[in-house]
């Protein structure tokens, strides 16, 4: 009458609630804690991941990616032919002090030659091209601007010892007069060094730079791709990446994510027990049933497979149900904030949130493979039930 026979009998352990009070309550639990966990995983998940990729943008959007320099002369054509580089540029870099009537601060110094720029694919936003040679025009971190109470066209001092030269006075650095064009993000912790830019040519003047010695800056499609890159690089090329500024705090940041996903997987494995609790009392007190039914002919492969669908059936309902809630929920987080008064950023209008379809793949997958493991063992016991001594003890 019903087929498959299986499911037919999986579908009405499944429902039984009548008879079966206690170990429907545990089902019932295990199938909410799943819901809980996989919605809130895939909340957590995208909210961390958008927040990943906002500070990947913000930090790393002003910061070098990969810095390459050698004494010699270096073919772009080569370096342009590494993986994931979209963009180089003749590049120099260095410390100096600067100068102005309210104080004086170190600074690292920048510069880049926009007018030989290489691009493979598009010309990255970092680059500002609007500074013309022997202008000495810098861009200034906007938090040193207000700092030293600087305005746009004030002049101010760059002070460099590199190159220092020897004159009759003594070791003499090099100092010239600049003058405040616009203010850089301020990106800047407590102990970072604020950063200015200008043109190229101007500040190798600065630094005093010989034509002999050559850097480029790489620009990367995914700053997380550099080892990949400097993997290719020739061993004979001295190289700086971002990483040695900020790779200890988007190492914090992955690691915060991974312990957070950690714990709220742990919910989905609590409820994946209660499954196999839920259906051990299932089980046991089904053996009269499941020895009238090896007496029929079914075989221990069948009655597997019934009380695997049975326990399956609540994390795949619980999945189902949780991944329902959690994506909506994760697209309107930002007004969820707002209605449980949960102040976001002074500086962000919402939350970062990234649907990852790889993300919610996984969780998927975990929390029903998680459903499927917990059901093996009482399922196996299940399929060894001895059909003789059960039916002895009657119904």
């Amino acid at each position: 009458m019903f087929k498959p026979l299986t499911l037919a009998i999986a579908m009405r352990y499944l429902l039984a609630r009548k008879t079966h009070k206690f170990a429907s309550f545990v089902a019932l639990i295990s199938t909410i804690g799943i819901t809980l966990g996989v919605s809130a995983l895939i909340i957590v998940t995208s909210v961390m991941q958008g927040l990943q990729d906002r500070l990947k943008d913000n930090l790393l959007g002003t910061t070098a990616h990969l810095i390459v320099s050698s004494d010699s002369s270096l073919d772009a054509a080569t370096l342009t032919s590494l993986p994931h580089i979209i963009a180089i540029t003749p590049y120099v870099k260095g410390q100096a002090l600067l100068q102005s009537d309210n104080g004086i601060v170190l600074v690292n110094v920048e510069g880049e030659d926009t007018s030989r720029l290489d691009f493979n694919l598009k010309k990255p936003d970092a680059l500002n091209d609007d500074i013309p040679s022997g202008s000495f025009e810098i861009y200034a971190d906007m938090g040193l601007l207000m700092k030293l109470n600087l305005n746009l066209n004030d002049k101010v001092r760059l002070i460099s010892t590199q190159n220092a030269r020897y004159t009759p006075l003594g070791l003499t650095p090099s100092q010239r007069i600049f003058y405040i064009k616009g203010a850089l993000p301020s990106l800047m912790g407590n102990n970072d060094v604020p950063t200015v830019k200008g043109n190229y040519s101007d500040i190798k003047k600065l630094l005093r730079i010989n034509n002999k010695k050559a850097s480029y800056r790489l620009y990367l499609s995914d700053p997380f791709l550099i080892n990949e890159t400097t993997a290719k690089l020739p061993q004979s090329l001295t190289y700086t990446t971002w990483q040695d500024s900020k790779g200890d705090f988007f190492k914090a940041v992955a690691m915060e994510k991974l312990t957070m996903t950690l714990m709220l997987f742990l919910v989905i494995i609590v409820a994946a027990f209660n499954i196999l609790s839920a259906l051990a009392m299932m089980v046991s007190s089904r053996l009269s049933e499941i020895a009238v039914l090896k007496t029929l002919g079914m075989k221990e492969k069948s009655i597997l497979l019934i009380f695997i669908m049975t326990g399956s059936g609540c994390g795949i309902l619980g999945t189902l149900i949780g991944l329902l809630l959690g994506i909506p929920l994760t697209q309107n987080i930002t007004k969820i904030a707002e209605f449980l008064k949960i102040s976001v950023s002074a500086n962000a209008t919402e939350l970062p949130a990234v649907i990852s379809p790889m993300n919610i793949t996984l969780i998927v997958a975990g929390a029903l493979f998680l459903s499927l493991l917990c059901t093996l063992y009482p399922a196996y016991k299940a399929a060894k039930t001895d059909p003789i001594r059960h039916l002895q003890q009657g119904f």
